[in-house]
């Protein structure tokens, strides 16, 4: 079964979003997902990675 990256995101977000520090979110969404740590430390780097690409988000931040 693949499972859908998209809601592993969302909850790691939501974690962000709640007050969790980094490591904690991932402990969090390992334990909800039946997980282990370092196998949702895999899809979110990606995750975080494309958030910090201006050519993705399109923010140009402080280069202006």
């Amino acid at each position: 079964m693949k499972l859908n990256n998209t809601l592993i995101e969302m909850d790691y977000e939501d974690n962000i979003d709640a007050g969790y520090k980094h490591l904690d979110s991932i402990s969090k969404v390992a334990k909800e997902w039946g997980m282990s740590q370092e196998e949702v430390a895999n899809i979110i780097k990606p995750f975080l990675a494309k958030l910090e690409d201006i050519d993705h988000t399109g923010d140009l931040g402080d280069i202006i």
